[in-house]
């Protein structure tokens, strides 16, 4: 795997794709045509934010991951609980609940336990990037995660972190596009006329990889819509790969628990991803 897969592999154990819950789906037009005045970006930028879901913690409990890749499928059970701006935690359990895997992510570290060889890992999140090949940090998983905007390398965007971007139109869909030339990694946030987005891509010009989060059945959590399905897709000039996850229930400001503990025993190693 290059670097961009193994950035994409902490993708993998972080997101939430193809929810089918307990809670009923909100139909959402297709139409994505915007008014004259939502083409300024500043504009768009407000009434998207307006509609992003407003939390401090997001529960994901025992959803199924579903992984194909080089002509092979994976699937597991997975536990995902981000608390804004300080961590995601993701606990993966494939055998009758019983945990083999634990991440966890800060803004400075990530912790990786394997429970099925004993060992863990820990490194700082300058390190992680620059073995991944790409700037992913917490800021820019956790909007993935929930459907918010984000430009990388800020905690909290605000508007005027958009002043380069455009209002486009692609495949007949609006998209609010980086047009920077000088940056390596582009992002673009294709939105409907409900004003959430449905779909994030982010290219790399370099390496022509690109990374494809689509949102769709969408529920209302907190008056908000909120996308209980996400398809994942990533590929360069040498692999692609498909993710999907099922899960059941979304629990949104309840308590949760980030522990990451080692026990003695367990031997440290260097990060698998």
């Amino acid at each position: 795997m290059n670097k961009v897969f193994n950035f994409v592999f902490v993708v993998v154990l972080c997101v939430l794709v193809s929810c089918k819950g307990k809670q009923s789906t909100v139909s959402v037009s297709d139409d994505s045509k915007l008014s004259a005045s939502d083409q300024q970006v500043g504009v768009l930028y407000d009434k998207i934010v307006q509609n992003q879901l407003d939390y401090k913690t997001i529960e994901i409990p025992k959803f199924q991951v579903k992984i194909n890749t080089g002509g092979k499928s994976y699937s597991s059970k997975a536990t995902l609980r981000i608390y804004k701006d300080s961590a995601i935690w993701v606990s993966v359990q494939p055998l009758a609940g019983i945990e083999m895997f634990r991440f966890l992510m800060t803004k400075d570290s990530v912790k990786f336990i394997n429970r099925l060889q004993q060992e863990y890992a820990m490194r700082d999140i300058v390190y992680c990037q620059q073995k991944w090949g790409a700037p992913v940090d917490l800021y820019v998983l956790q909007a993935m995660l929930t459907d918010q905007l984000f430009v990388q390398g800020k905690k909290n965007a605000v508007k005027k972190d958009y002043s380069t971007f455009a209002v486009l139109t692609s495949d007949s869909r609006p998209v609010l596009s980086n047009k920077n030339t000088k940056k390596r990694y582009v992002e673009n946030f294709y939105v409907n006329n409900s004003y959430k987005i449905t779909e994030t891509k982010v290219d790399d010009k370099q390496s022509q990889a690109v990374l494809s989060c689509k949102y769709d059945n969408f529920i209302y959590v907190k008056n908000k819509l909120f996308p209980m399905s996400i398809g994942v897709a990533m590929s360069d000039v040498n692999q692609s790969a498909q993710i999907n996850f099922e899960y059941s229930t979304v629990k949104v400001d309840e308590a949760i628990d980030m522990t990451f503990s080692v026990p003695k025993k367990y031997t440290r190693t260097s990060l698998p991803f």
